[in-house]
């Protein structure tokens, strides 16, 4: 999966909120969570 996000705190709360609860009821538990990459993206002007 990839998600975009305008703030770390944004991400934090889908992934606490929405995304965490949802894989803890599918996923089998002996696996831990899945591994997450963060990348920072700087905007330096608009179209």
């Amino acid at each position: 999966m990839v998600a975009v996000h305008d703030s770390k705190e944004s991400w934090e709360r889908l992934r606490g909120e929405t995304l965490g609860p949802g894989l803890q009821e599918t996923e089998d538990s002996s696996e831990g969570p899945p591994e997450e990459t963060t990348i920072e993206v700087d905007v330096f002007g608009h179209a």
